[in-house]
């Protein structure tokens, strides 16, 4: 079927939305007539939860500290100090920001001596917790230290295309006054709605470049919710049209490869099956919106646009008769806090 397309080639009023379309629902159609089931990859290696750098394989304590830091590793100004005495490298950035982590200090019982008292095996009998906290700087924010979660470091070509997704993201941010940030040793990517705050792991943490990019398009599309009203989407729909959205821009500047679109299916495909609806045409609904959010996008960064205009001109795509609207108004408001 791809073949015999490719031999008529493209229409003239193709655009990169409708071939991605087509693409998309081609893919989910094939996968759900065969039941075969994509596994979506995460495709950054990072910490898992916030840790002391000193014991990465316990996480902290304090279960309030998986709500309040970043993932990844988490060390004292004391701590950086004897590191620099034996590796001048290790600096702390100028103008990094400690974090408080709270930490759960033991209370042990006493005898009326005031010692302490211990159990059969010897150990120290604790009688309660109290909360206290350590103020310490995450990871990013030091130099010549790597993250124990990164086993290996992925060096990226510098080309156009990657010129061209830095300057379209700096653009959009500067824009709409949005937070964007790459935090070395993360593990996880998410948009913050109440801060205006992007977060992604660094691109050293990624294998493929183009799902790097991938990734940060996706935040960056859950961001255009505060110009383009979505708030009666569910979760589900937000997460189809933030990869859709992902998608499309990656495609526009040459982002993408077979791997990166196979995982954009196994993503939309785990997201599709959240929904109601059946048939992947459903999704349609989702690359209209998808489509408003990438144009939104693109129109910060006039330069780009102008430049990638004949792929991203759109075409004249009209709505099928039997989809109404109101079967993508019936989910709940959008989750503050979207995460890939």
């Amino acid at each position: 079927m791809m073949e015999k397309n490719q031999e008529k080639g493209p229409s003239e009023k193709a655009d990169i939305y409708s071939i991605m379309q087509a693409q998309l629902l081609m893919k989910l159609e094939e996968a759900m007539e065969s039941d075969e089931k994509f596994t979506w990859i995460k495709p950054w290696k990072g910490a898992p939860y916030p840790c002391s750098y000193n014991h990465p394989k316990q996480p902290f304590s304090c279960p309030v500290n998986r709500l309040l830091l970043d993932t990844g590793e988490y060390l004292t100004f004391l701590q950086i100090k004897k590191l620099y005495e034996v590796n001048p490298n290790i600096k702390i950035k100028k103008g990094s920001k400690q974090a408080y982590v709270y930490q759960y200090y033991p209370i042990y019982e006493k005898d009326e001596k005031g010692n302490i008292r211990k159990d059969e095996n010897g150990d120290p009998i604790i009688a309660s917790y109290r909360i206290g906290y350590t103020r310490e700087f995450h990871i990013s924010d030091v130099t010549g230290l790597r993250s124990h979660f990164v086993t290996k470091e992925f060096e990226h070509e510098q080309t156009e295309s990657t010129d061209m997704a830095e300057q379209l993201r700096e653009a959009y941010c500067e824009k709409y006054g949005i937070v964007s940030e790459v935090v070395y040793g993360s593990g996880k990517a998410y948009y913050e709605k109440m801060n205006s705050r992007m977060s992604w792991p660094d691109p050293k943490q990624f294998k493929s470049i183009y799902e790097y990019y991938s990734t940060c398009f996706h935040e960056m599309a859950h961001s255009t919710m505060e110009q383009i009203d979505r708030s009666k989407f569910s979760y589900a729909q937000e997460e189809l049209v933030a990869e859709i959205t992902a998608s499309m821009l990656c495609a526009s500047l040459g982002l993408m490869d077979d791997g990166s679109l196979q995982n954009n299916i196994a993503y939309l495909q785990h997201w599709h099956g959240h929904l109601k609806e059946e048939k992947p045409k459903s999704v349609y609904f989702a690359i209209v919106e998808a489509q408003k959010a990438a144009q939104l996008i693109l129109s910060s960064a006039p330069e780009i646009e102008k430049k990638l205009r004949p792929k991203i001109e759109q075409s004249e795509m009209a709505l099928p008769k039997e989809e109404k609207r109101s079967g993508w108004d019936k989910g709940g408001k959008t989750c503050r806090r979207m995460k890939r």
